[in-house]
């Protein structure tokens, strides 16, 4: 029988060498449907990781983010990343 720590360190959800790359491709599938046209936080709410966890992912990959404004607001004037995602999802699933 497995034991629970064997079973943790064999578990890729809680093995960093899975999550690093899982987090990356989140950030990457977000910032992409949007053609990066996107803030940290905007990415951070899309994935569902911090603000401090995407902004080390984007500057090590060379990821082109907007700056944050002040506040937290986005200022763009804009469809959240979340939404646009969701908009080419159903466009997919449609054609499927």
């Amino acid at each position: 029988m497995t034991t629970f720590t064997e079973r943790t360190a064999n578990d890729p959800a809680g093995n960093p060498a899975f999550l690093a790359p899982a987090r990356a491709f989140l950030v990457w599938r977000a910032g992409t449907s949007v053609d990066w046209a996107c803030t940290v936080a905007e990415l951070a709410e899309a994935t569902g990781l911090t603000s401090d966890q995407v902004r080390p992912i984007c500057r090590r990959r060379g990821w082109p983010v907007e700056r944050d404004e002040p506040g937290g607001g986005s200022g763009h004037g804009r469809a959240p990343v979340d939404s646009a995602m969701n908009d080419v999802t159903g466009r997919m699933g449609a054609r499927a």
